[in-house]
């Protein structure tokens, strides 16, 4: 069938272009465009996607505020999926029972709209001082990994891409000094905390540290135990990933009811006791729930 949208997701998740299938998806489109009010707004069928479930279609596909979401029922699935990065389990709240899963993706146009934030960077850093253009990079890429967590892991395209600015970011400080010798920019020049010296650059590529500079924690009895999190190799350590530190947004949403379930418990507990509650009696909970607790505070 051609001409009916459908490329974001590999071959495998796609939704099979079966004649009912499209049929059906098309005559959707043009209904809703049709009710549609033309003052107001209207649709184009190049930028849609109408998914359809079906027999042969076990995948519901949707895309929503930068996310691509692929939801397949736990009924349809061949095998037992794995838990891992990317995978959120969907639950029935009543009984809590697991009913599907839902796979996520990044969209291509914030991948597209974050690679033109990038080179903007690189286009406005005429005379900059490197710093600042590292402070640029690491603000839009934690902008980036708190936004999509732990979708960004399961989209290859953005980590190629991660890697693709990362290094030019690094290629524009280099031309800074007017060399591109590997040997004069180890990586310990940009990714050394500001405060020993170095640039203090946020990596989300897989970058190895020569083993040059593994001697000097051979050194130390300590070791480089914060490399240890998910980042070790065969081979080589490798520079510690920004989406280690970052928790994914499935266990933020378990945390958040949790967080905000004991915010209630002892917001009760005050109400019946007449005084009102402290910042140590949410000590605990105060950076944590979705809205975070602390929003609840006017800080003074």
């Amino acid at each position: 069938m051609v001409g009916y949208n459908n490329k974001c997701w590999p071959r495998d998740a796609r939704m099979r272009l079966l004649k009912h299938d499209v049929n059906l998806g098309r005559s959707v489109f043009w209904n809703v465009k049709n009710r549609l009010p033309r003052s107001i707004t209207s649709l184009e069928w190049d930028n849609s996607l109408v998914s359809v479930y079906s027999k042969e279609n076990p995948n519901l596909l949707f895309s929503m505020c930068g996310f691509e979401v692929r939801i397949l029922p736990k009924i349809r699935m061949s095998t037992k999926e794995h838990q891992r990065d990317g995978v959120w389990n969907l639950q029935n709240e009543q009984t809590k029972e697991r009913t599907a899963v839902a796979f996520l993706r990044v969209d291509d146009e914030y991948m597209k709209a974050f690679e033109n934030h990038v080179r903007q960077i690189l286009m406005s850093s005429g005379s900059t001082t490197f710093k600042k253009v590292i402070n640029k990079w690491n603000t839009a890429l934690i902008g980036l990994m708190t936004y999509f967590h732990e979708a960004v892991v399961h989209t290859p395209e953005l980590l190629d891409l991660l890697v693709k600015c990362e290094n030019k970011i690094q290629t524009r400080i280099k031309i800074g000094l007017n060399s591109k010798m590997p040997s004069r920019f180890p990586p310990v020049i940009f990714y050394t905390p500001k405060e020993i010296g170095g640039l203090g650059m946020l990596s989300m590529g897989h970058i190895l540290i020569p083993h040059s500079d593994l001697r000097y924690s051979r050194q130390t009895e300590i070791g480089v135990t914060h490399f240890r999190s998910g980042m070790s190799h065969e081979e080589e350590q490798l520079i510690p990933n920004l989406y280690r530190y970052i928790q994914s947004w499935e266990s933020e949403f378990v945390d958040s009811q949790r967080v905000w379930a004991e915010y209630a418990i002892k917001r009760k507990e005050a109400l019946a006791q007449n005084r009102r509650l402290t910042l140590e009696d949410l000590e605990d909970s105060w950076d944590r729930g979705i809205p975070r607790i602390n929003t609840l505070f006017q800080k003074e």
